[in-house]
């Protein structure tokens, strides 16, 4: 259930499924169909283009809808209306206009704050952008094209809060988020599409040149080949022109990102809402989450860059399917990604300095508990997940951990005590159930409690042995 709203301001209640779509940088369409009935007859003959819509996922949601497109068609003797709405600050962007000319060279902030002047909203930048030269924007141009425009210019994205109505310029939407997307488990019917259609192997760079000077004669030129152009041959990239480019790295880093860019992937799949086993996952464009499916071998951190959501009348979500670009074929990943659970971090990181860490194994294993509240309960034990990193006690093995997202595991505390060989032993090179600067200075430290500047004691590694029980 949603409210809508007219233009002279009469609110009205709506039970009917809708479906919207959300796109990186701020594109939002909403779509639902209305039948006529004797209840709703008078105002559903009144709903036009340019009514609002409001709350389509609950009190709590913010965000509105402009109808912009609004069709009927007959039913028998009743009428059916389909209605197709925007979100109402792109609507509100493409209808204000700057008449000013913006030409010459502008920072981030004079830009955005030039362009967004007296159309209500707010303009915030999060992220350091780099000055830009613009030759002829504005001159009765929209806002929202200037907008697509700046952030061409200064290679960034936006994100909208609807709550303050801010549009938040940065580098990349992208959040780190708990949960994860697993084939049979939380996600179904992935697909990995590749787009080659601008695809480049080769390309050259030119910075440090005035403006009056053509690009051929620039002090700085470098040119990259990616390592595809030793199989496929040289896919030619239009050339990175910027005569404010001072530093080599600068340049290659523009042209690099050109040519790696270029081969666009993107994976789609069917997110499955388990509210009970995963409360988190509510998936947002612009969330940055580990993707696994043992079907296609891909284990990946992917950025979600669409979601469709079908709610009934009700307001539940019954379908989303999402749509996950950045995405790039490489190793799998192994990489810890968070602290949520601190025995995972342990296992991955090994222990820090604190002091209270440097207590025996029964510290260790008072750990493992203490994020129960995360842990899943089903007929296969008890399992804490964070992204790819499972934690689970199953009855006849003990408690065993996986970075794989359960693909394999091993045993960490089983009948017979603790598996020694899974965790780190404490060098000077690494940290162990002690930091290696603490077993550094038990090495150098002598029976009396002071500094031994000869040789050394060794009692470092006497703790580790005492504290790993067999040893």
């Amino acid at each position: 259930m949603f409210k809508i709203v007219s233009p002279q301001g009469d609110a009205y209640l709506l039970a009917v499924e809708t479906e919207t779509t959300h796109k990186l940088n701020g594109d939002m369409t909403l779509s639902f169909e209305v039948v006529e009935t004797d209840d709703n007859r008078d105002f559903v003959n009144r709903i036009a283009k340019f009514w609002t819509v409001q709350n389509v996922g609950g009190e709590a949601d913010l965000m509105e809808f402009v109808i912009k497109i609004a069709r009927r068609h007959a039913v028998g003797k009743k009428q059916t209306l389909n209605c197709i709405a925007v979100a109402k600050h792109i609507s509100d962007l493409k209808r204000k206009r700057v008449y000013d000319n913006l030409s010459g060279s502008f920072t981030a902030d004079r830009f955005f704050n030039t362009i967004f002047r007296g159309t209500g909203y707010n303009v915030r930048i999060v992220d350091k952008l780099y000055a830009n030269r613009f030759e002829n924007a504005g001159d009765g141009d929209t806002v929202l094209n200037l907008l697509q425009e700046g952030l061409k210019h200064y290679r960034a994205e936006f994100e909208y809060i609807p709550h303050d109505r801010t549009f938040v310029i940065t580098k990349s939407v992208k959040r780190k988020q708990p949960y994860y997307l697993k084939d049979f488990v939380n996600a179904m019917n992935f697909q990995i599409e590749e787009d080659a259609t601008e695809f480049y192997t080769y390309a050259k760079g030119f910075g440090n040149f005035k403006d009056n000077t053509k690009f051929q004669k620039a002090a700085l030129k470098l040119e990259y080949r990616h390592p595809l152009a030793a199989i496929i041959g040289d896919y030619e990239a239009p050339p990175v022109k910027d005569g404010r480019i001072k530093k080599r790295d600068t340049l290659y880093h523009r042209v690099k990102s050109l040519v790696d860019d270029s081969l666009k992937m993107s994976i789609s799949l069917d997110f499955l809402m388990l509210q009970d086993d995963f409360p988190e996952a509510v998936p947002r464009v612009g969330d940055y989450i580990p993707v696994g499916s043992q079907v296609l071998n891909l284990y990946e951190h992917v950025r979600i860059v669409e979601v469709k959501t079908k709610r009934n009348a009700k307001g539940k979500v019954i379908s989303q399917p999402v749509i996950l670009g950045d995405y790039k074929k490489h190793d799998r990943y192994t990489q810890s990604v968070s602290n949520a659970t601190s025995y995972v971090s342990r296992i991955e990181k090994g222990i820090g300095k604190d002091a209270d860490k440097l207590n025996n194994a029964i510290r260790v294993s008072n750990s493992i508990f203490s994020f129960v509240q995360q842990l899943n309960v089903n007929d296969k034990g008890l399992s804490a997940v964070d992204g790819l990193h499972v934690t689970a006690f199953k009855a006849k093995k003990g408690i065993v951990y996986s970075s794989d997202g359960g693909k394999t595991f091993i045993d960490l505390f089983k009948g017979s005590g603790i598996n020694t060989a899974a965790i780190p032993v404490v060098t000077d090179q690494q940290n162990g159930l002690m930091s290696k600067e603490d077993k550094q200075k038990l090495d150098a430290m002598s029976q009396d409690g002071t500094v031994n500047t000869g040789a050394t004691s060794g009692l470092g590694s006497i703790f580790y042995k005492f504290v790993n029980v067999g040893e």
